[in-house]
């Protein structure tokens, strides 16, 4: 390059000087040929003119020729070397006495030169001839090299519409340079010079100022001026130092630069979306170069208002570079890039080097607001792929994601779908990235410990790491890539999360946990991710609270709307009733209940309906199987299929929050009906949650004592309205069919209204009132039918029991009292029986054994407003017969019953005991109290009575009914316990043995 700008202008001198001496020695007015011949000659190349020469001393010497054009040489692609329309040139006569030359002017017009590096790597100009005249002559004597130049001034030369070209034969470049219009005058020719001008190349004009002292010919040194001004651009370019055209061609001295408005420059030259830099920009600095390097040092730039300054140095061989730059406090982003980055201001202290394939960037501050990055880089291009590889690492204290988002300018383009934005991932260049940052602000919500690897290559990315310290409490681990960025396929996720607090968790990312469980709190999630963004395979395990849920199958539109499909769901826990607690707060109250939890489905979804099937499950001991289907389309969710389980134990009813209760009353001893059952409104907003259509069944529910065999029922919810249709069931060795419906509005304190139909056919009636009573107090047989209709409306409990109405029938056939005799209890308490046979005998040989046979029960009963009417409940066998009349009030929980007890005699011995009645009255908390307050009620007024009885027989003479028993009544004769103990008579009154019979009694039934 050195050698190629000192030859071209040492050519353009000769040449000039050719020309100018030219008429010295040639006639070209009358031998054009010779002149032809002589520059051939002297230059090897080929002159031809073409217009006329003029040549004329007088008043001063003037020379001019038109038309002249000089052949390029051979290997050339252009045909001339150089041509040009007209040369005028005009020499001072005085000078030329003295042996000099002074050119007044010389004017060119249109001269055009086309230059060419050949495949050599030659210049096509240089013939051997040109070569010889360049070719450094040894000195004689004192005289210097430049004595062979002549002694030529040049006052004024004047270039006209020139053209300048350039071709490159190895890399085919083709450079035009037209519209030269040049000034150039010089003392000598070895100057000094001056010169100005302007060109135009590829769209773009440039002036020029050239200033030199005169060349140093022995040191081969120049110290030139120059100033260019380039248009459109408002580009400013100056230099003032030295040129060393020596041997080692070298320059060096103050260089600046100046744009006016970089932003419209830059957008002349075709970088877009620039116009926040609308100011000015300017640098100057030392810049030495030579052929092996060039320096630009301690050179300064302004934006604007704000500076920077730092160091350039460029090696060529082998290429090199090391760069510094750093600015002079903070950089107001607002003027220089307003729009272009989303900070406010910032600093830096920039410094990088590399070569022709690599690039570092060295450990470098950048602060941005109230950012500070801590950044360091490299890169380089595979020379295998040829793609660029970038190698970023970024660390800082601080990321405020929302500030940085802020400072970004807002867009009205729609929102981008998730594959649009995987595949803006896709980047030019390979990218490995590590990121780690100490907090993290994202939508004003907290990130600590945040660090990032990645890795993107050409259409594919590797997440290799992905952590964070503490997010709402929480740790994060995630991995992954993806193989096709382009139509996001080929990914595989993994991701672990341990949180101590799941519900800090959903509020961070805005998700609503109020339905969640309360004591849900510690939680760990792992989770893989493969395949596709349209269908991936989703493995997921989920431990909380002893429990854990996996699935395993494939998800469509993971990131947009999830379809589920083949699904397989399992849910485990160790303790089944901790679980049913932790996902609905009610306590289950049974131990049976207490073994593990595993149950299993397969899920798939088709829109909003999510099918669970082959559902399979233990749940603790209790098996179950079926299929149901979820459909979240509608207003409300709705749930419907069908399940069966094995043989479901329950010890005991299901309560909320953990409190017992006995779904109607409490332990009050109040009868208050305002203590007893609530006045608080029923919340039925349950039954507008969720629509339901069940199928059940089971092998047998054991609910205490109550068994129920091979049950199956329809359980129905639909818009507030329960239907529980036909169940049926095997029932202590009889059957039971039940349907009930629930009616409620979704309002608040509004009625809730309710039916239900009831029948039990054939059962053991000793079973059933075991279950009644909650214990066997005596040993029943027999067969027994129950229909019983209710129905009621209310907003709250104590309004339902109010409100209740119905009525029921019970039938009975042969029915055994094992081990009380109501005939001899009939008789103890009758005024008609002897003194020995007393209540205490009669209970004292009851626990002794005894029976009571009854061929039929006959019972129907009555509800109204809660009070249940016993129209009648007759007890009828062939010796006695018990008739209860009476009525139980729910409200105020209290019975008011009479039972008429009848001993039968036969037809030849008609009963010796007249019928009579036992009225109970009181509280329902204390069965056995009730009664045995009613039993002794109802014998002190036998007692009084008898009493009465007697005072009127024997002071007023009237008849007497006491109805003394005869000495040979069968009822002495009997063989009983009680009997055999008092074998010897006993003086004891009928009332005290009565006494002491009752207080046996109250004794037993008080236990």
């Amino acid at each position: 390059m050195k050698r190629t700008v000192s030859v071209v202008f040492a050519i353009l001198i000769l040449c000039l000087a050719g020309i100018m001496l030219a008429p010295a020695f040639i006639d070209f007015s009358v031998y054009k040929e010779q002149a032809v011949r002589e520059v051939e000659a002297r230059t090897g190349l080929t002159l031809q003119i073409d217009g006329d020469v003029e040549f004329s001393i007088l008043p001063a010497p003037r020379f001019s020729v038109s038309d002249v054009s000089l052949r390029a040489p051979k290997g050339s692609k252009r045909e001339y070397l150089a041509q040009f329309a007209r040369l005028d040139v005009h020499v001072a006569l005085a000078p030329l006495f003295q042996g000099q030359v002074s050119v007044s002017s010389v004017t060119l017009v249109k001269p055009v030169i086309a230059l060419e590096m050949l495949e050599s790597g030659q210049m096509n100009v240089l013939t051997q001839e040109i070569q010889a005249i360049l070719a450094p002559k040894e000195a004689k004597g004192s005289s210097s090299s430049s004595s062979s130049l002549p002694d030529i001034s040049l006052e004024k030369i004047r270039i006209k519409d020139g053209s300048f070209s350039y071709i490159d034969h190895k890399s085919v470049s083709d450079i035009t340079i037209q519209n030269i219009n040049m000034d150039l005058s010089a003392q000598s020719l070895l100057g000094p010079y001056q010169a100005q001008g302007s060109l135009f190349y590829d769209g773009y004009a440039l002036n020029f100022e050239f200033e030199s002292d005169a060349y140093d010919a022995e040191n081969k040194i120049l110290s030139p001026k120059i100033k260019l001004a380039l248009q459109p651009g408002d580009l400013i370019l100056e230099y003032g130092g030295v040129v060393n055209m020596a041997e080692e061609f070298s320059v060096q001295g103050q260089t600046s630069l100046r744009i006016e408005n970089i932003g419209q420059t830059l957008s002349r030259y075709g970088v877009q979306n620039v116009n926040g830099l609308n100011t000015s920009l300017e640098t100057k600095g030392l810049l030495s170069a030579d052929a092996t390097k060039l320096d630009y040092k301690n050179f300064d730039v302004q934006l604007g208002q704000d500076k920077a300054s730092g160091s350039v140095r460029i090696d060529f061989a082998p290429f090199k570079y090391n760069i510094s730059l750093k600015s002079s406090g903070d950089i107001n982003f607002e003027d220089v890039a307003k729009g272009l980055l989303p900070f406010k201001k910032g600093s830096f202290d920039l410094a990088f080097f590399g070569n022709a394939t690599e690039m570092t960037l060295k450990k470098t501050t950048l602060k941005l607001d109230k950012h500070v990055f801590n950044v360091s880089a490299n890169y380089k291009v595979n020379n295998k792929t040829s793609r660029p590889e970038i190698g970023l690492n970024i660390k800082s204290t601080l990321i405020n994601y929302d500030e940085i988002a802020a400072g970004f300018p807002k867009t009205s383009s729609s929102k981008q779908s998730v594959p649009e934005m995987i595949s803006s991932l896709a980047l030019p260049v390979d990218l490995s990235l590590d990121l780690s940052a100490d907090k993290v602000i994202w939508q004003k919500r907290g990130i600590s410990g945040l660090g990032v690897s990645a890795k993107f290559s050409r259409n594919a990315l590797i997440l290799s790491g992905l952590s964070v310290k503490n997010i709402a409490g929480a740790s994060l681990k995630a991995s992954g890539a993806i193989k096709n960025i382009s139509n996001a396929s080929g990914i595989t996720a993994y991701v672990d999360m341990n949180s101590p607090d799941i519900h800090k968790v959903a509020q961070w990312f805005s998700i609503n946990s109020d339905e969640w469980p309360k004591n849900l709190k510690k939680a760990n999630v792992k989770a893989k991710f493969s395949g596709a963004i349209d269908l991936m395979d989703v493995t997921a395990n989920i431990s909380a609270m002893g429990g854990e849920v996996i699935a395993r199958g494939k998800v469509s539109k993971a990131l947009e709307k999830p379809v589920i499909n083949d699904l397989v769901l399992q849910i485990k826990h160790r303790n089944m009733s901790d679980a049913v607690k932790i996902l609905t707060g009610a306590v289950l109250n049974d131990k049976s209940l207490e073994k593990s939890l595993d149950i299993y489905a397969r899920v798939n979804q088709t829109g909003q309906r999510y099918g669970l099937k082959e559902i399979k499950g233990d749940l603790s001991g209790i098996s179950v199987q079926g299929d149901i289907e979820l459909n979240l389309g509608g207003s409300v969710p709705k749930l419907k299929g069908a399940l069966v389980f094995d043989t479901v134990n329950l010890a005991s009813i299901m309560t909320s929050n953990g409190k017992k209760s006995s779904g109607s009353h409490n332990n009050t001893k109040s009868g208050s009906s305002s203590a007893r059952w609530s006045k608080a409104p029923i919340d039925t907003s349950v039954l507008h949650a969720v629509n339901i259509d069940l199928a059940l069944r089971a092998k047998k529910i054991e609910y205490g004592a109550w068994p129920l065999i091979n049950p199956s029922l329809t359980l129905n919810l639909n818009n507030g309205v329960l239907k529980i249709d036909d169940l049926k069931a095997g029932l202590f060795g009889g059957d039971i069919n039940f349907s009930a419906m629930v009616q409620s509005v979704a309002k608040q304190r509004q009625p809730v209204h309710f039916e239900s139909k009831m029948s039990v056919k054939n059962a053991n009636l000793g079973r059933l009132s075991a279950a009644l009573l909650g214990k066997k107090l005596l040993k029943v047989s027999g067969t027994g039918d129950l229909n019983m209709n209710l129905k009621s409306a209310g907003a709250s409990p104590a309004a339902l029991i109010h409100d209740l109405g119905g009525q029921g029938e019970v039938t009975g056939r042969d029915i055994v009292l094992d081990g009380v005799d109501v005939e001899r209890f009939a008789r103890a308490l009758s005024e008609d029986s002897k003194a020995g046979d007393t209540i205490l005998g009669l209970w004292n040989g009851a626990k002794k054994g005894g029976t009571s046979r009854f061929d039929t029960l006959d019972g129907a009963f009555t509800i109204k407003e809660g009070v249940v009417h016993l129209n009648k409940m007759d007890l009828n066998g062939a010796r006695t017969a018990v008739e209860t009349r009476g009525i139980i009030n729910l409200p105020n929980w209290t019975l008011a019953t009479k039972h008429k007890i009848i001993v039968k005699g036969t037809e030849d011995a008609p009963s010796d005991v007249p019928p009579f009645e036992i009225s109970f009255n009181g509280s329902l908390d204390n069965p056995a109290q009730t009664f045995g307050q009613g039993l002794l009620q109802d014998y002190l007024n036998r007692k009084i009575q008898r009493k009465f009885n007697e005072f009127l027989s024997k002071k007023l003479g009237l008849p007497s009914n006491d109805n003394t028993a005869p000495t040979n009544s069968p009822q002495q004769n009997q063989n009983t316990p009680q009997n055999a103990e008092n074998k010897q008579p006993q003086e004891m009154d009928i009332e005290d043995a009565a006494e002491d019979a009752i207080r046996g009694i109250l004794e037993g039934l008080l236990r």
